[in-house]
């Protein structure tokens, strides 16, 4: 947004009351540097574009105030770029309705902006031939980004219920395992020291040292189910 604004501004930047320059044009700017800067340091851009948003609507709403130049001579104002910004950003942030309320906003005052004598006393046909080309730019962004989100919310989702399809059945799998190996161990070891024991085979210390091992077993397999692993 600041290379084509500067590049627009250079003739008007002389014709505005400093004051204004100091706090709307550098508002602009410093949120400017700061939004890529906060998304590359992963800190989220919403309040740098709120701001930027803020200090573009403030600047279009006292345009007229800060002009001091011929307004004869005036051509667009350089903020429809920053409002292109702007309004962009907005939708990306803050979600399409508020980023649509922002730029209807935004349209309307520019119109009235570009009639006025400060922002180029234009026809009414130019003024909104210019508030146009300033909207729909931001606007056609909003719509494509809305169905975007809307497309990859639908793909999380999907994903989100394959991946509990795929656990849940992972799940099943491990106790269908888990007790196969239960039953195993019940059937080769408990059953047979059982009946060994009620039949009589085999002395009573081979017997006792066999009953010792499957009791082991079982100790080992219940151990193994309080595992805090998944």
């Amino acid at each position: 947004a600041l290379v084509p604004s500067l590049a627009l501004a250079h003739d008007q930047l002389g014709l505005v009351h400093l004051p204004w320059l100091v706090v709307v044009a550098g508002a602009i700017a410093v949120t400017s540097l700061l939004m890529p800067l906060y998304a590359w340091s992963h800190r989220g851009i919403r309040t740098p574009a709120a701001l930027f948003a803020g200090a573009v609507l403030l600047g279009l709403l006292t345009w007229p105030l800060a002009w001091r130049g011929d307004a004869a001579s005036v051509a667009q104002p350089w903020l429809w770029i920053c409002l292109i910004t702007a309004a962009a950003c907005t939708g990306v942030v803050f979600g399409h309705r508020i980023g649509i309320s922002y730029l209807t906003l935004c349209a309307l005052v520019y119109f009235a902006l570009r009639i006025s004598p400060g922002g180029g006393g234009v026809s009414l046909a130019a003024a909104v031939q210019d508030t146009l080309l300033a909207v729909a730019q931001p606007g056609a962004v909003m719509v494509v980004l809305h169905h975007a989100r809307r497309a990859v919310a639908a793909l999380d989702e999907s994903v989100a219920r394959t991946s509990a399809g795929e656990a849940e059945a992972a799940v099943k799998e491990a106790l269908l395992a888990e007790r196969s190996h239960l039953d195993a161990l019940v059937h080769d070891e408990v059953m047979t020291t059982l009946v060994a024991a009620a039949h009589g085979q085999g002395a009573r210390a081979a017997v006792a040292e066999q009953a010792r091992g499957a009791l082991a077993g079982l100790a080992a397999a219940v151990g193994g189910a309080h595992d805090p692993s998944p």
